[in-house]
């Protein structure tokens, strides 16, 4: 064919065409055999007429469709324009199939034993909603009692907000204990450590008053089910 070079190195021959390289092959019992893992141009592809790396894109296509039912329906000619493919070991490393099949390990209950009223908060946020309330905030703070589980609710118009609800529910709720002879006080408050409660704000006023700051691991809500419950 014109404008077609080959090189022989030793067991390898390499064929190119005006240049650039088209295929490369080994020699195996006194013949060459294309190395289809090899890398070369995707003209250089068209070469063979079985090609792995053609499977791996009609997976791709086929929205990631097993492996034994694409070459059903390359052998039966089920679907026009598809062309005749092969099994090949890359369609098997498929990184999204594999990422997609993966089982995360059951979580354990979490322990959140209290034995009082306010011995530990948990805290929620949700938002912006599309639409703003009648006095126009478009966020909501749960505020929940672990061991009585009665729940607060304070809209506000900003994130930010949460340090300033924050100081009303805490002086909402133990003055409402005051005076029954066991003064309880929020003592610790477990958020999803989401970035409105790292606030310079919120973290001073729970310094402030010595509440304990606690925080899950990111977007793992299963290890505080009680805020996730409640939103």
């Amino acid at each position: 064919m014109k404008g077609i070079n080959i090189s022989f190195k030793r067991d390898i021959a390499e064929v190119f065409r005006d240049g650039i390289l088209m295929a490369i092959a080994k020699k195996v019992d006194q013949l060459y055999t294309i190395l289809t893992d090899a890398s070369v141009t995707d003209e250089g592809l068209l070469i063979s007429l079985k090609d792995p790396t053609l499977t791996t894109l009609w997976h791709y296509r086929l929205g990631h469709l097993h492996l034994q039912a694409l070459l059903k329906m390359s052998s039966n000619e089920l679907v026009s324009g598809l062309p005749a493919l092969q099994a090949n070991s890359i369609t098997g490393r498929c990184d999204a199939c594999l990422k997609g099949k993966m089982m995360r390990t059951p979580f354990k209950p979490a322990a959140q034993l209290t034995s009082a009223p306010l011995e530990l908060i948990h805290s929620e946020q949700c938002g912006p909603m599309q639409q703003k309330s009648f006095g126009g905030c478009r966020y909501f703070m749960l505020l929940i009692d672990n061991f009585t589980k009665f729940t607060a609710v304070y809209f506000l118009k900003k994130k930010s907000d949460a340090a300033e609800s924050f100081k009303a529910y805490k002086t909402h709720v133990e003055r409402q204990h005051q005076g029954s002879g066991k003064d309880y006080v929020i003592k610790a408050v477990r958020t999803d450590a989401g970035g409105e409660y790292s606030g310079e704000a919120f973290e001073t006023e729970l310094r402030r008053c010595g509440i304990e700051f606690q925080s899950t691991v990111p977007y793992t809500p299963q290890e505080d089910g009680v805020s996730e419950n409640s939103n």
